[in-house]
């Protein structure tokens, strides 16, 4: 794939993914950034057998952005009232990593794959971070193991929502709108002091270049949560 041919697949994809986020937010679909972009881009390249590109570049950055994201939801209150249940969360952990174990096992016996990638395409994680592992570990089926995890985050990341929001929740609109927290949290960006916007970014980078350094796996992702987390609390 060329030069030429990889960004006209990248506008493509960008314009495809664009295309299913409108779609999902006209009809109130929960986390239509989200399940919009991934249903379409993946429908339209099965269908179409065109190859789509993105660059290897921007999946590094939305890591960054992805670990910071996920580092801001924790302040002190929030390790404080985990405290309060570090019991319950880490019996549900360990539950759901041994019955993800053993779906990993019944799936090796019924297919006759491998056992090691059965069990590491079965255990929950994200699917970045389980790419990450498959880099470092020898001797797995990669085809297996992406298979199996893509099938669980696309199941889990259409689904969950959707259930969330009209079969449990009560108000799907408020849900379903992509910007239902965007004044609280553009009110917090416009407070900031100008520096921030360089010091931020600076900080994020020097974490995930740390944990890079460190041969912390997914370190893209770890590094700017856990500076993001210590600088919250």
């Amino acid at each position: 794939m060329n030069m030429v041919n990889k960004w006209l697949g990248f506008v493509e994809a960008l314009v495809v993914a664009l295309v299913g986020v409108t779609i999902f937010t006209v009809i109130h679909i929960p986390l239509p950034w989200l399940i919009g972009s991934l249903v379409m881009v993946a429908v339209w390249s099965v269908s179409t057998q065109r190859e789509l590109y993105w660059p290897f570049l921007f999946r590094k950055i939305s890591m960054i952005l992805l670990g910071y994201l996920i580092g801001t939801s924790f302040t002190k209150e929030t390790l404080i009232q985990m405290g309060d249940h570090i019991p319950s969360m880490v019996a549900v952990t360990a539950l759901t990593v041994v019955f993800s174990l053993l779906l990993g096992v019944a799936f090796s016996k019924l297919t006759g794959l491998d056992l090691p990638s059965c069990m590491i395409g079965s255990v929950p994680g994200g699917l970045s971070q389980i790419m990450v592992l498959l880099d470092e570990a020898k001797g797995l089926n990669p085809t297996v193991i992406t298979f199996l995890q893509t099938m669980r985050v696309m199941g889990i990341v259409i689904a969950v929502p959707i259930v969330t929001v009209y079969v449990i929740g009560s108000d799907p609109n408020a849900a379903a709108s992509p910007g239902a927290n965007s004044g609280e949290a553009s009110a917090g960006w416009l407070a900031l002091p100008i520096y921030a916007y360089i010091l931020y970014p600076l900080i994020m980078a020097v974490g995930a270049w740390l944990f890079s350094r460190l041969r912390v796996p997914a370190a893209l992702l770890l590094g700017p949560m856990v500076v993001t987390i210590a600088l919250n609390v």
